[in-house]
Parts: C-alpha cells; structure tokens; sequence
C-alpha cells in the first residue's frame, strides 16, 4: 500500500484503490467522513460482501473496548494526580517566596 502524505490540509482526502492498471482505478473522497462511510462506500466500489463476526472476534472486540476503558480510567487518574501536583508544588514555592 502506498500512501500519499499533503501539508495541505483543505484538500482532498482520497483512497485510491487501483484495479488491473494504474489506469484503471477508483477514488473515495474521505474529508470528513466517519469510519462507518467509508466502509460503506468502500463495500460498494469493491463489490465486496460483509460477514459477520465470529464469537471469537467478537471477544477480542471487547477486550479491545475493556482495555480502552482501564487506559482512559488510569489517563484520568495520572492527570488528577498531576494537577494536584502542580498545585502542591506552586503552594511550596509561593511559600518559599514569602519567607525569603
């Protein structure tokens, strides 16, 4: 897969899914569209035929979404812990500041 990198930001945003030859190709426009769109227009240049998830996929899934939580819960926790932090540290040098 090759992928083409811009600095500009206002233009196109295109997959190109190129067929037998170079000339012989398709583009999706994905500037701001959601995962589900592209998918689905992805689904109806290839031809391609969904299939469902099998209950192992499905479970790593899961996983997936579970350990996205425990990571957001502990992100929560460190930032808390850093603000209270700082705040303790600013407390220390305003003291600091005041008796020199």
């Amino acid at each position: 897969m090759t992928v083409n990198r811009h600095k500009d930001q206002t233009g196109h945003s295109l997959l190109t899914i190129y067929w037998a030859t170079p000339q012989d190709s398709s583009s999706l426009d994905m500037k701001n569209k959601n995962e589900s769109e592209i998918l689905q227009k992805l689904i109806n240049v290839t031809n391609a035929i969904p299939r469902e998830t099998d209950a192992e996929e499905a479970a790593e899934v899961d996983e997936v979404a579970e350990d996205k939580k425990r990571r957001d819960a502990h992100r929560q926790r460190q930032l808390g812990f850093n603000e209270r932090r700082k705040r303790e540290l600013a407390m220390l040098e305003k003291a600091r500041g005041s008796t020199g």
